[in-house]
Order: C-alpha cells, then sequence, then structure tokens
C-alpha cells in the first residue's frame, strides 16, 4: 500500500523538529557536490543501513520507499526514532511509501539487482522480528516488495551478535558471477564457525546457482 505520513508520524516528526537540535555542521554542508540534498533527521542509532528505508523502482519507472519496520535488531534496543525515518524520507523525497508486511533491515539483504539474494535465516527467520513467519511466506513478501525471484537461504547463528548474523558481514555479490565471501581466522569468535558454515554452503550451491565464483 502506498501512503504519505500517517497523523501519529507527522505529530511525531513536528515532535523531533522542536526537539532534535544537532544539525550538519555548514562546513560539511559546503563540502558535499552540488546536488545533494542533506537531511537532519532525527535517529536512536547510526546504522541507517539498518533502519532506513530501501528505494525501490517498479516495471514503469516509478521510484517508492519500502520500509520493513525497523525494530531494533528483534526488539534489543531502543528504536522509536528509527521506526519513523523510512517515512519521513519518502515524505522529503517526494515518492510513495510501501510498507512491507515483514521485519528485516538493510543488513539482512544481500541482493544483485537480477532477482537474486542471499539471506540469513537466523535473523529474518527469528521469532524475534517475524514470529511464525516461515520460509515461503518470507520469500513470498520480498517477491512482491523487493522482486526477489531466488534465494539461497543460509543458516547464520542467532545471538551471535546484536544483528543474529546479518550476511552484509558473510557474503557479497561483487558482480554478475562472483560471491565475496569473509572468513574469520580467529577460532575464538563465533563467526570463524559462521564464515566457514557460509563458505562450504556457497560452495556446494553454487553450481548453477546466481553466481559461479566464491572469492
Amino acid at each position: 500500500m502506498e501512503r504519505g505520513l500517517t497523523p501519529q508520524e507527522q505529530q511525531f516528526r513536528e515532535e523531533m523538529r522542536d526537539f532534535f537540535t544537532t544539525k550538519i555542521p555548514q562546513d560539511i554542508r559546503d563540502k558535499v557536490a552540488a546536488g545533494v540534498e542533506l537531511w537532519d533527521i532525527p535517529t536512536d542509532d547510526l546504522w541507517c543501513r539498518d533502519s532506513g528505508p530501501s528505494f525501490v523502482v517498479n516495471g514503469k519507472g516509478v521510484l517508492a520507499v519500502t520500509q520493513f519496520n525497523f525494530n531494533g535488531w528483534g526488539n534489543k534496543q531502543a528504536h522509536r526514532q528509527d521506526a519513523h525515518a523510512p517515512a519521513i524520507m519518502a515524505e522529503a523525497a517526494g515518492v510513495p511509501l510501501v510498507r512491507a508486511d515483514i521485519c528485516l533491515e538493510g543488513g539482512a539483504l544481500e541482493v544483485d539487482g537480477r532477482g537474486n539474494a542471499i539471506l540469513n535465516e537466523s535473523c529474518i527467520l527469528n521469532d524475534n522480528r517475524n514470529p511464525g513467519m516461515s520460509k515461503a511466506e518470507c520469500e513470498k513478501a520480498l517477491a512482491r516488495f523487493l522482486g526477489i525471484e531466488h534465494i539461497i537461504w543460509l543458516p547464520g547463528m542467532k545471538d551471535a551478535d546484536i544483528t543474529d548474523s546479518h550476511i552484509d558481514f558473510y557474503a557479497k555479490y561483487i558482480n554478475g558471477q562472483t560471491v565475496l565471501i569473509n572468513r574469520e581466522h580467529n577460532s575464538t569468535k563465533p563467526d570463524h564457525i559462521i564464515t566457514r558454515e557460509t563458505e562450504a554452503a556457497l560452495a556446494e550451491l553454487k553450481s548453477g546457482m546466481s553466481f559461479d565464483q566464491l572469492v
């Protein structure tokens, strides 16, 4: 559904405009390229990569903002301001807001722009975000809101960190044929296990999939 700000979101924005006094310094503004607009939007944390919106374009070339209902990485920390940021950005950009019926963060998604994605089950299929949601229901939602046609599911690890193992730390599409993977060499860290499980799973799956090389 496409919509503007609700009365509650508009009220929240006005309240934050009154109380949020920290502004982007002029010397930083002066260094930004012409044509780039800076917005002062209050947030609880700096991770706009996770709490901010995903900009999408439909088949007709219409730009919109998709809000994925950020909840502080599974209600692990305060997120009242973060939760409102995508709607405020959509209004500031003058584009429609599409509220998805799934909770996730930007770092939980690794996509190649051609309908393929790599996801960790540990964060998206987690009751602290999407209680009771099946893998099929998640795939349907991501197809609807992001146009994702094929998903490579990896296990990840719940509670390994605040994100429950976001995929953006472990794997990255870098072109149409290659996935860049991270390796943790410290055997005392949870990521030592996760990075090796990720590598093994992708190596086994790569034949005939959306990539043919691991780096």
